[in-house]
């Protein structure tokens, strides 16, 4: 948000969304009962292009364990690049870990979710309406759906940490 807007708005802060580390199934990494933070190292990487939050807390996360940035990496926009990727190479990505879990569980699932948590998190995301303003019945309604669907994700993430 620029800078001296923030008063504008009010905002209900909804949750973070924790990362998680993706490859195709049949990658090496895929079925090890414990990956280290080096081995990851040892492939390229496909990351969110530019600044996008996922890109900055992935960044961050890697510079405040120690680690460096993987050395052969693309960076990408496209989630439909992502996933091409991953089912074509022994590329790991980073995703959130609602999308991770959507591809990646069940028996014909087609990634796997990497046996590692380097605590990255997506700074958290919140609900904005503008402040002083009376919503309509009908935006009432929809903030109130959305709180209601949200809270239950929050609450299993919460108690997946």
């Amino acid at each position: 948000m620029p800078s001296g807007r923030a008063a504008q708005f009010t905002g209900r802060v909804i949750a973070t969304e924790p990362v998680l580390l993706v490859v195709r199934r049949g990658h090496r990494l895929a079925n090890a009962a414990a990956v280290s933070a080096a081995e990851l190292l040892d492939y390229d990487w496909i990351m969110p292009g530019g600044n996008s939050p996922l890109g900055l807390a992935v960044r961050a996360q890697l510079d405040l364990l120690g680690l460096p940035m993987p050395a052969r990496r693309l960076s990408t926009a496209s989630f439909l690049l992502t996933l091409a990727l991953l089912m074509q190479s022994n590329n790991i990505a980073p995703l959130a870990e609602a999308v991770a879990r959507q591809f990646a569980e069940g028996p014909d699932a087609p990634f796997a979710i990497l046996d590692i948590d380097l605590g990255i998190e997506v700074a958290p995301y919140s609900l904005l309406t503008r402040a002083g303003s009376v919503l309509t019945p009908a935006a009432t309604t929809l903030v109130n759906l959305m709180l209601q669907s949200v809270a239950p994700l929050a609450t299993a993430l919460q108690r997946a940490r």
